[in-house]
């Protein structure tokens, strides 16, 4: 763990403790739930797990599953007390079938702008350092830089892999990898990525519009692969939630080839 990561590591855990009273309480709000005193006790004690959770893991668990273990003594007192569950769609009931009164944050940005961006930072540091990465000294590197980068990846591991993608665009694609000394490698199925992580490509990128692109990005994930996710469309609840399942970022689809040769050389 670099001393960067570890510094984003904690700033994390401290928003996150210090946003979790009050989405709670917002939640409660939400669907007709009086906080009284005997509330407010348990959201502080609940407070107090997450923040030792966070601390105990280190973080090595996804932060977003340590908030939704957090607010399970909430729904303990309200099933206490029979209060009656809300109605939540059916892909809810099936994902989270405990969270019967529909308290979990779907995303980091329900606890706020601040826990959400620095979610994000998290995110993006510990793809690095699951890569092995070293963190760029500018924001924008040289060209010299870039060429030296990508003369370092192309010795080490030339790989790019792609999930999903057209024919024309990952034609397209090929031929930007190329002219940055890659070579690429194409993965049409979730059996082909099984194998293929063996290879240890530097960067996967994954298209949104594959049917199997949600499990794609975790499958990576697990793997300790950088992971980039290309769609149409794209906004912020999207760039959250496959961050979520551990995607560095997510890209328009239209810009994705252009894009390239920004995120291949910070991979040396």
């Amino acid at each position: 763990m670099t001393e960067h990561a570890d510094s984003v590591g904690h700033q994390l855990r401290a928003a996150l403790v210090a946003a979790f009273p009050g989405y709670l309480r917002r939640r409660l709000a939400d669907i007709g739930i009086v906080d009284d005193d005997a509330l407010s006790g348990i959201i502080v004690a609940a407070t107090e797990q997450l923040s030792a959770s966070l601390a105990q893991q280190v973080l090595a668990d996804p932060p977003l599953e340590l908030v939704r273990r957090a607010t399970e003594p909430v729904t303990d007192a309200l099933l206490d007390r029979n209060v009656v569950p809300v109605a939540r769609d059916e892909r809810s009931v099936e994902i989270h079938p405990d969270d019967v009164f529909d308290l979990y944050p779907a995303t980091s940005r329900d606890l706020g702008e601040d826990a959400w961006r620095v979610h994000m930072e998290w995110g993006i540091e510990q793809a690095r350092v699951r890569a092995g990465l070293v963190p760029s000294d500018s924001a924008v590197p040289s060209q010299s830089d870039s060429a030296a980068r990508s003369r370092a990846i192309s010795t080490r591991v030339p790989r790019l892999a792609l999930f999903g993608f057209s024919p024309d665009l990952r034609a397209d694609l090929n031929d930007a990898a190329a002219a940055l000394s890659h070579r690429t490698i194409v993965w049409r199925n979730p059996g082909a990525l099984a194998e293929g992580v063996a290879d240890r490509p530097v960067l996967t990128l994954v298209d949104l519009g594959h049917p199997s692109s949600d499990d794609a990005i975790r499958a990576i994930r697990e793997a300790g692969l950088r992971c980039v996710a290309a769609g149409d469309g794209v906004d912020d609840f999207t760039q959250a939630a496959m961050m979520a399942l551990g995607a560095e970022e997510v890209v328009e689809l239209d810009r994705i080839v252009e894009r390239l040769p920004d995120l291949l050389p910070r991979l040396a």
